[in-house]
Protein backbone atom coordinates (compact mmCIF):
# COMPACT_ATOMS: atom_id res chain seq x y z
CA UNK A 1 0.00 0.00 0.00
CA UNK A 2 2.78 2.41 0.60
CA UNK A 3 4.74 1.51 -2.23
CA UNK A 4 1.93 2.28 -4.04
CA UNK A 5 1.02 5.49 -2.79
CA UNK A 6 4.62 6.74 -3.11
CA UNK A 7 4.79 5.46 -6.83
CA UNK A 8 8.07 3.55 -6.18
CA UNK A 9 8.81 0.18 -6.77
CA UNK A 10 9.99 -2.04 -3.37
CA UNK A 11 13.97 -2.12 -4.55
CA UNK A 12 13.60 1.57 -5.50
CA UNK A 13 12.26 2.24 -1.92
CA UNK A 14 14.89 0.62 -0.13
CA UNK A 15 17.86 2.48 -2.31
CA UNK A 16 16.36 5.61 -1.49
CA UNK A 17 15.68 4.75 2.11
CA UNK A 18 19.55 3.17 2.52
CA UNK A 19 21.36 5.61 0.83
CA UNK A 20 20.69 8.55 3.07
CA UNK A 21 22.92 10.19 5.31
CA UNK A 22 20.72 10.23 8.69
CA UNK A 23 21.07 13.01 11.77
CA UNK A 24 19.32 12.90 14.56
CA UNK A 25 16.92 15.34 14.97
CA UNK A 26 15.41 14.58 18.58
CA UNK A 27 14.67 12.07 20.94
CA UNK A 28 11.31 11.95 21.98
CA UNK A 29 8.07 9.71 22.47
CA UNK A 30 9.48 6.99 24.71
CA UNK A 31 13.19 6.47 26.08
CA UNK A 32 15.92 7.00 23.40
CA UNK A 33 13.61 7.00 20.45
CA UNK A 34 15.56 8.70 17.39
CA UNK A 35 13.66 11.43 15.12
CA UNK A 36 15.72 10.46 12.00
CA UNK A 37 15.98 13.64 9.11
CA UNK A 38 17.91 13.20 6.71
CA UNK A 39 15.34 10.84 4.28
CA UNK A 40 15.08 11.29 0.59
CA UNK A 41 12.34 13.48 -0.32
CA UNK A 42 10.48 10.33 -2.29
CA UNK A 43 9.78 8.92 0.69
CA UNK A 44 7.94 11.51 2.64
CA UNK A 45 4.57 10.69 3.86
CA UNK A 46 2.11 12.30 5.78
CA UNK A 47 -0.60 9.89 6.80
CA UNK A 48 -0.34 7.20 9.28
CA UNK A 49 -1.85 3.60 9.52
CA UNK A 50 -5.58 3.21 9.65
CA UNK A 51 -5.57 1.71 13.10
CA UNK A 52 -3.50 1.64 16.12
CA UNK A 53 -1.05 -1.93 16.45
CA UNK A 54 1.72 -3.47 18.26
CA UNK A 55 5.29 -2.52 17.01
CA UNK A 56 7.78 -4.38 18.48
CA UNK A 57 11.26 -2.63 19.37
CA UNK A 58 13.78 -2.22 16.56
CA UNK A 59 11.08 -1.30 14.02
CA UNK A 60 11.95 1.23 11.37
CA UNK A 61 8.99 3.61 10.77
CA UNK A 62 8.00 6.66 8.79
CA UNK A 63 6.07 10.13 9.62
CA UNK A 64 6.31 12.93 7.75
CA UNK A 65 9.51 13.94 7.06
CA UNK A 66 11.24 11.56 9.39
CA UNK A 67 11.92 7.70 10.12
CA UNK A 68 12.41 6.66 13.41
CA UNK A 69 13.87 3.46 15.40
CA UNK A 70 11.17 2.09 18.20
CA UNK A 71 12.92 1.71 20.91
CA UNK A 72 10.56 -0.09 23.51
CA UNK A 73 7.37 -2.10 22.49
CA UNK A 74 4.08 -0.06 21.43
CA UNK A 75 1.13 0.20 20.24
CA UNK A 76 0.75 2.91 17.34
CA UNK A 77 0.11 4.33 14.29
CA UNK A 78 3.10 4.89 12.63
CA UNK A 79 3.91 3.22 9.45
CA UNK A 80 6.09 0.44 9.70
CA UNK A 81 9.13 -0.25 6.68
CA UNK A 82 11.14 -3.07 8.74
Amino acid sequence: ELLKHLKLKLNDFIQLHTEANYFVSMMGYSPGFPYLTGMHKKLYVNHTSKQKKFIPAGSVILEGKKCGIVTTDTYNDWLVIG
